[in-house]
């Protein structure tokens, strides 16, 4: 069965929440306050189903004050549903949310012009053209419907859109799932939904609750309602959990394999700001940053790049991070973790001791990360060198450069693209459906890659727990 998860966004009173229920059939604002004051404040999941395919919606806040809400609810998804007012067109907090998106490397964007019946057929295609252009210019691929909840043709050209939609990207790596609710169920006790970014558990597992730091175990799964044993990597999942209490956990924590991510003191980032707000951070200066559906403080080293964490955090390298400060608080830079340091004691003056790349190494990094993509094979660094007519040091540099980054991947002395990379162990994972394991022999067959190279793909795919091995055989 198909299986997306999108997030839905747009200026508050834009008309999110009554798409949602139009489309899944189900309420989205649950919370007493919600109900009397007409807005949601706390993130929603509801799920339409239909033949073949269940879409996880995420629903998130508009509100002003309630855009962590909205930095929160982002994580997982690799499309969005997105609501602008047909009387109102394109708002500020619309430009914040789509920055956001953006930023969380979100592709694919429904824009679904609302309450046409409200505005009249002139002022919705203003608006409609109006949000193909800010769109567009964004670099988003797009589509534009025109809606209104009492048209159901107009419903149905949506949900049609909505099913087309491409499941999200599936990461490499151990499990991890950012916690974006807790409850208690009785008869069950605590309960911990989020969205899966990678990795796979099933019932009877250990994981463990960050910042909790304490192992527990999954005693069931559910997704969509319905019990599946699993939670794997691109799903909505909610996990039974033995051994903790409710008051124990809150949104922000994360589940994850035991052992698979160390705490962090400090990363590197590349940081990109939204436009009007260039020259809003300050050096040395620190500000609230949100990781996964957490909230952190930071101080930001702009000169070195990096930002050192008030509190340790098990961070995974191609995470994405969000900056917001300033009165009123506004989202000031997002961006990607591509260096992590591990949890120690680390002084503001040793961190600003490190650099940056110099300007040398970015221009050879971006020829030699080309060359790899364009050969679409594995490349040494002798034939980098020789390739590009540089020094094999400075093509080392280069390397360990775009590795830090997770542009290229090891294999046995040479280098692969991180979508190369995905591509061989899709192919080991088919083989493993289809025969019920693979091994040298077969993941060479499937990949072209040499015996020593095909080595050195499954034992990557060992540690990031892709398949499991036994005697030498994945499965």
């Amino acid at each position: 069965m198909k299986t997306i998860i999108i997030g839905t966004a747009g200026h508050v009173d834009h008309g999110k929440s009554s798409l949602l229920k139009a489309l899944a059939g189900n309420a989205v604002d649950r919370l007493p306050e919600e109900k009397r004051r007409g807005i949601t404040l706390e993130l929603g999941f509801p799920v339409m189903k239909a033949e073949g395919a269940r879409v996880f919606f995420v629903d998130v806040p508009g509100h002003e004050t309630l855009v962590r809400g909205m930095i929160a609810g982002v994580c997982g998804f690799g499309s969005a549903l997105f609501a602008v007012d047909a009387c109102e067109g394109i708002m500020p907090q619309t430009r914040e949310h789509a920055f956001i998106l953006q930023t969380c490397g979100v592709k694919n964007i429904i824009a679904a012009v609302t309450k046409c019946d409200k505005a009249g057929e002139s002022a919705a295609e203003k608006t409609a053209a109006e949000t193909r252009d800010f769109f567009s210019g964004m670099g988003f691929s797009l589509r534009v419907i025109k809606t209104s909840v009492y048209d159901e043709k107009s419903m149905e050209r949506l949900r049609k859109a909505v099913l087309e939609t491409e499941a999200p990207p599936i990461l490499p790596g151990p499990f991890r799932m950012n916690i974006d609710r807790v409850f208690t169920v009785k008869g069950s006790g605590t309960v911990a939904t989020g969205s899966v970014l990678s990795g796979e558990a099933r019932e009877n597992d250990e994981i463990l609750i960050w910042p909790l730091n304490k192992i527990v175990r999954i005693k069931r799964i559910e997704s969509a309602g319905e019990r599946t044993g699993k939670a794997s990597a691109g799903a909505r999942a909610a996990l039974n959990l033995a051994g903790v209490s409710v008051k124990d956990i809150k949104r922000g924590a994360l589940a994850c394999a035991p052992g698979a991510y160390e705490p962090v003191s400090s990363f590197r980032a590349e940081i990109r700001c939204p436009a009007g707000k260039e020259n809003a951070l300050k050096d040395n200066k620190i500000y609230n940053v949100f990781i996964g559906t957490g909230k952190n403080r930071g101080r930001l080293l702009l000169k070195s790049g990096r930002i050192i964490l008030e509190r340790p955090f098990p961070a995974a390298e191609g995470e994405v991070f969000f900056i917001r400060g300033g009165s009123p608080e506004a989202t000031l830079a997002g961006g990607r973790l591509y260096k992590l340091e591990k949890k120690e004691k680390i002084t503001v003056k040793r961190r600003d001791e490190k650099e940056k790349p110099d300007m040398k190494t970015s221009v050879h990094a971006e020829k030699a990360e080309q060359f790899i993509k364009t050969a679409g094979k594995p490349v040494t660094e002798k034939t980098l060198a020789q390739a590009l007519n540089l020094p094999e040091a400075e093509i080392k540099t280069a390397l360990k450069y775009l590795a830090n980054r997770g542009k290229i991947v090891a294999l046995e002395k040479a280098f692969v693209t991180e979508d190369l990379f995905r591509s061989h162990t899709k192919a080991v994972k088919k083989i493993i459906e289809e025969k019920g394991f693979a091994d040298i022999a077969s993941a060479k067959e499937a990949t072209g890659l040499s015996r020593e190279r095909c080595a050195a793909l499954l034992d990557k795919g060992d540690r990031l727990s892709l398949w499991k091995n036994k005697n030498g055989a994945r499965y």
